[in-house]
């Protein structure tokens, strides 16, 4: 029984798509690209987020790992206050283009 409803609600909205003019389908396809950018931005913007908080924690361990301190110490970083100092721009850079993203998204579903 659950399969039918899938297949006629599959069928009903190809029946839709078919009755679209083509800028339309572009603008909605357009929009599904969007929706992905905006997903994506998101998720990196909360994975910026981890690092951060693990160097506030506990700066000192960052020179521990050998791969990222040799890392931090390769780009030119010597105190640990730089190293916050950076990750929180590129924190609030990320967060700030996520929300561009996320506004831009909402203005053009509307306008859709």
């Amino acid at each position: 029984m659950k399969d039918m409803t899938q297949i006629a609600l599959f069928n009903l909205l190809f029946s839709l798509w078919q009755h679209l003019t083509y800028p339309r389908r572009l603008q909605l396809t357009l929009l599904k690209g969007l929706m992905l950018v905006s997903a994506v931005a998101e998720v990196v913007s909360l994975a910026v987020v981890l690092p951060f908080i693990g160097i506030l924690v506990s700066p000192n361990r960052v020179f521990s790992y050998p791969i990222f301190g040799d890392v931090v110490l390769a780009w030119g970083f010597t105190s640990l206050n730089q190293l916050v100092l950076t990750l929180a721009a590129i924190l609030a850079t990320v967060a700030l283009i996520a929300g561009a993203i996320r506004i831009l998204l909402l203005w053009v579903s509307s306008r859709l």
